[in-house]
């Protein structure tokens, strides 16, 4: 009995350590928005920003449609000047093609890559190696 338990559970650690390394998308998620300079939003989501930001919490890496809506809010909610070597466009068309964590992770890689660095916050500027190893863990 024991030794099936075990089986069991060992089985099982693959799926939950899963679940807890994706459960931090949308944290990671909201550390890069609140790293974008207010400058970069326009001004009708720059009102609605607060909101985009609880929206995003809840997000992980097994849902795909949510994260898509909301990536898609951000990436339009900036103002062109945000953009540096990423259009805007190519990083909706590969927010189209997302179908799972791999995909996330490339646009948000892309988005963080893309934003002209002017557009960034002093503190996100410090901290962005972190949160793209942390990204990258997921």
């Amino acid at each position: 009995m024991r030794v099936l338990l075990c089986s069991f559970l060992l089985f099982l650690t693959p799926f939950i350590q899963a679940q807890t390394e994706t459960a931090n998308l949308g944290s990671v998620m909201n550390s890069i928005a609140e790293g974008i300079h207010p400058d970069a939003l326009k001004g009708k989501f720059s009102k609605e920003f607060d909101n985009w930001k609880e929206a995003s919490k809840g997000i992980d890496g097994l849902d795909v449609n949510s994260f898509k809506n909301q990536m898609g809010g951000l990436i339009g909610g900036l103002k062109g000047k945000a953009f540096d070597s990423v259009s805007k466009g190519d990083l909706m068309r590969d927010l189209a093609g997302v179908n799972g964590l791999a995909g996330m992770k490339e646009v948000l890689n892309a988005l963080v890559s893309g934003i002209d660095p002017e557009m960034l916050t002093d503190s996100f500027k410090e901290n962005k190696d972190g949160i793209l190893n942390t990204l990258n863990n997921l």
